[in-house]
């Protein structure tokens, strides 16, 4: 009589899936983060007729204007991303690259901008990041408020 075959036990190597599951979740770790650094932490001046912030657009460019960090009287400074910009020319010049870059990858209408000052910073710096929008030719520009307390 033929010997029968051995059966072996069958079993499963979840090595590889378990590192492809940590490293999946490193990388949203670190892309959610990446998605708040544009965000500083800022006092918003509040407004009456606020409304909640949309989803943002794809290609929208977060200004801060942030307060306390310069020395003497003007303490207020320019951030995108973490890079201050101390002239306007040079915020205008960014802004316009950021356009070309987006109506380049098909973004029909380029870069929406939302300029986030805080609420103690000087209107001069909020007014030259208008005034870069204007020489860059971006028209789609908000301006980020906390909701009144009613």
């Amino acid at each position: 009589m033929p010997a029968k075959p051995r059966r072996e036990d069958a079993s499963f190597d979840l090595t590889s899936m378990i590192d492809v599951t940590f490293l999946l979740i490193i990388f949203f770790m670190c892309v959610t983060e990446m998605a708040h650094i544009e965000y500083e932490n800022l006092t918003l001046p509040a407004a009456h007729q606020s409304v909640k912030d949309s989803p943002a657009p794809p290609r929208r460019q977060v200004v801060n204007v942030r307060y306390g960090y310069g020395n003497g009287p003007e303490r207020s400074e320019i951030v995108v991303r973490q890079r201050v910009f101390d002239e306007t020319n040079r915020l205008a010049e960014f802004l316009r690259e950021q356009d070309r870059l987006a109506r380049r990858q098909g973004q029909a209408d380029g870069i929406d901008v939302k300029i986030r000052a805080d609420g103690r910073a000087e209107y001069q710096k909020v007014q030259q990041v208008l005034v870069a929008c204007m020489k860059a030719g971006i028209a789609r520009v908000s301006i980020g408020a906390a909701p009144s307390p009613r």
